[in-house]
């Protein structure tokens, strides 16, 4: 059995090593585990196999305040790292955008790192504490090695001191474990709705322009981010627009007030009803990592959807990361946002671009296709992609982003 154990932990630290594809903190933090279940074993295996081979079954005070430390610390490195474990999970479940930066390198090594430190000291002090008070009787425990425990019940003093120190150490640790469990919200709520409205034939200029005389009522209830007709790319006769909301409480009190805005429904969306076959609404998220840029000058822009396997950006954010500063590095286009969505097809991914003109935009994708640098990161991103699509978009006379 130990022979197993030693074989399979130290497989998974190998594989988890050698595979580029692995260097996750998940894996990362579960080649911890295994190393630590390596040294627990060989711990107590070791001065077990020696008890039962000696004929005198003792152990000298030093040897075992040394098992104690060795036990006792690797028992509470593996519960922190748990913790770790489960506040790592957490963020990749419920901060799915966030999750790249949240659980960067630099933070998951040293969380790693002080579960080592933290198990090692607490153990230190305990055994001090514990070796330092006075032993009576026969000094005879039913152990095959000397846990803390055990070795109290010799003790001949008072150890309600050692009691009071342990349940408060304990309730600490669950406090700090507990904190991994609920981890950091995102703080800010901010949303981003696109609408896409698809009009009859032979409408699409009348819609346009009822709009613009009556735009000024509805940005006054909330801001518009860029309103665009759709050139290229899938149906024609579309309007494609994005509406920023601080949170989903400031959405429901818009749609409230546009409800009761007797001018906005007579002079808008009462006569532009009969002019829509179709309208859509996806919820998104501007990625942590993107700020929302202003082009600096007017032109041409492309949305590029790109629907990715399911896992979230805890899968394939990184990738998806490098495969877009790839483009923004090398300035073949300008970024204008990144969104993710939140409601709709999941696992989607919006890529807004800007461009001067449709010319420069073919003239700059035909350089990226050249570029080493940009195939060789979308060749890894492209592991975790399951369709693609874009649209060329006109920005209106009265869209924000021109």
């Amino acid at each position: 059995m130990f022979v197993v154990i030693l074989l399979g932990n130290s497989l998974l630290i190998i594989i988890s090593i050698l595979d580029s594809r692995l260097p996750t903190p998940m894996y990362f933090l579960l080649g911890n585990l295994s190393f630590l279940y390596i040294c627990y074993t060989s711990s107590f295996i070791s001065p077990m196999l020696t008890i039962f081979r000696a004929k005198r079954k003792s152990s000298s005070s030093s040897g075992s305040a040394l098992q104690m430390v060795v036990s006792l610390g690797l028992g509470s490195i593996e519960c922190v790292l748990l913790g770790v474990m489960a506040y790592d999970q957490h963020v990749a479940t419920c901060n799915p955008l966030r999750y790249p930066i949240i659980m960067n390198r630099v933070l998951f090594v040293h969380m790693a790192a002080w579960s080592w430190i933290i198990g090692c000291r607490y153990s230190l002090v305990k055994t001090v504490l514990t070796m330092a008070l006075p032993f009576c009787g026969n000094n005879i425990i039913n152990h095959l090695t000397c846990e803390i425990l055990a070795l109290l019940k010799l003790i001949c003093s008072d150890i309600s001191m050692n009691v009071l120190i342990m349940m408060v150490a304990s309730t600490v640790a669950l406090m700090v474990y507990s904190s991994f469990a609920t981890g950091p919200r995102q703080s800010d709520g901010t949303f981003y709705e696109f609408r896409t409205y698809s009009l009859k034939p032979s409408k699409m200029n009348q819609f346009l322009e009822n709009f613009k005389k009556n735009v000024h009522l509805r940005t006054a209830h909330s801001e518009l981010v860029g309103y665009w007709s759709v050139e290229f790319g899938g149906r024609m006769n579309k309007a494609f627009h994005i509406w920023k909301y601080d949170n989903f409480a400031h959405r429901i009190e818009v749609r409230k007030a546009l409800a009761k805005d007797k001018e906005w429904q007579e002079q808008f969306l009462i006569p532009n009803l009969a002019l829509m076959d179709k309208q859509e609404s996806e919820i998104t998220y501007l990625v942590p990592w993107c700020k929302l840029e202003k082009p600096p000058k007017e032109g041409v822009y492309e949305l590029v959807t790109f629907q990715m396997k399911p896992g979230g950006p805890a899968v394939w954010g990184d990738t998806f990361k490098k495969a877009i500063n790839a483009h923004v590095i090398l300035g073949y286009s300008k970024l204008v946002g990144v969104f993710h969505t939140e409601y709709g097809a999941l696992n989607r991914v919006h890529v807004l671009w800007w461009n001067e003109s449709a010319d420069s935009r073919a003239a700059g994708r035909h350089k990226a296709h050249e570029d080493p640098r940009v195939v060789a990161a979308v060749r890894e991103c492209v592991n975790y992609l399951v369709s693609q699509q874009n649209m060329l978009l006109i920005p209106t006379s009265f869209s924000p982003l021109k």
